[in-house]
């Protein structure tokens, strides 16, 4: 139980890591086209106010317009590899930063800021980043207080200390939001593929899971088995002592099939009375299998309410090319064989 719970732990954060990769690429498109918007917009109200830049300053807003654009596009357009995503996104940040900056020496302006916290935090959506960030900011704000007048580096600093807050809040609360989302579509994919009484897997799941014990009987150039187990007396002892007690017989077939099953096998609740096994090696005996199933089956909450009673079918592949679908089909064929042998005489 406990390695299931570490399993799901993990799949939850490789899920919640992925989510925040998508959100963050989508975050890192909007972020950077919302500055090289604001830059023109800034430049053109300014021009319309007869306020000509200097040419240093133009042809700075003009190289941040453009490789806040292009690293946008790259982005939306899903044309930069998984691995240079967060360089690119450094490299715009880095870019605006420089450029905001020397624009600050000049004219006194301080777009620096929002750049470097509001894209690193809130856009890229990862804490290493957003330190990096806040340091360079708060570096940025110190240095301040050496080059400018002390009441321009107080307002400044307090700016940063509200950026930083700002963005480590939008931060933290996007990380929990795909935290949740994570969980949330683990449980859906969970409802969707597990057995809710027995926690096995259901058929939709043993579809899903299937594909890895087909490809380890090929890569051990082993035959791949199907096993069915199918509970005499369910009905019986639902009718006479009711649906609680099938249920009870019903996760004690299931801790039993666990029991007996190997890592690599795939145990699946088939539907109603009949329970799968999955794995990969030679056709297991069916005799042989309903005694481990017998003597592994926990009676005690029973109370000796069901006479124990099995049949099992089972099949192997004969072909490195028979489909899984084929021999499960003769695992069935055989289950139905051998209860045609032993029929449940009791009424």
């Amino acid at each position: 139980m406990d390695e299931d719970r570490a399993a799901t732990d993990t799949d939850v954060y490789a899920r919640r890591d992925a989510l925040l990769n998508t959100m963050g690429r989508t975050e890192a498109v909007n972020g950077l086209a919302l500055f090289a918007g604001l830059i023109v917009a800034y430049r053109a109200v300014h021009l319309v106010l007869g306020h000509v830049p200097v040419s240093a300053i133009a042809a700075t807003d003009l190289v941040q317009v453009f490789v806040f654009a292009v690293v946008a596009i790259q982005l939306h357009r899903g044309r930069l590899p998984e691995r240079l995503v967060p360089a690119a996104i450094m490299g715009a940040i880095v870019v605006g930063v420089a450029g905001q900056t020397y624009q600050s020496t000049i004219d006194g302006e301080r777009w620096a800021i929002l750049i470097v916290i509001t894209t690193s935090g809130s856009v890229v959506l990862d804490w290493h980043v957003f330190r990096i960030g806040s340091a360079i900011s708060a570096a940025i704000a110190v240095a301040a207080f050496a080059t400018h007048d002390p009441a321009r580096a107080v307002s400044w600093s307090l700016g940063t200390a509200v950026a930083i807050g700002v963005a480590a809040n939008v931060v933290r609360s996007r990380r929990n939001s795909a935290m949740d989302l994570a969980r949330a579509q683990i449980s859906l994919e969970q409802l969707a593929t597990v057995d809710p009484l027995t926690e096995l897997l259901n058929r939709r799941g043993l579809n899903k899971e299937i594909r890895f014990v087909r490809g380890a009987a090929r890569r051990l150039h082993e035959p791949l088995f199907a096993v069915f187990i199918d509970v005499g007396g369910l009905k019986r002892l639902n009718d006479t002592h009711g649906h609680h007690a099938g249920d009870r017989l019903l996760l004690a077939v299931a801790r039993a099939l666990r029991g007996i099953a190997r890592e690599t096998d795939l145990a699946c609740r088939w539907g109603g009375d009949e329970f799968l096994l999955v794995g990969v090696g030679k056709r297991p005996d069916p005799e042989a299998i309903n005694q481990r199933m017998l003597a592994a089956i926990d009676l005690s909450t029973l109370r000796d309410m069901w006479q124990p009673l099995l049949w099992v079918g089972s099949a192997a592949s004969t072909s490195p090319v028979e489909s899984v679908h084929d021999v499960i089909l003769r695992a069935d064929a055989d289950l139905y064989a051998n209860r045609a042998v032993h029929p449940d005489l009791r009424r």
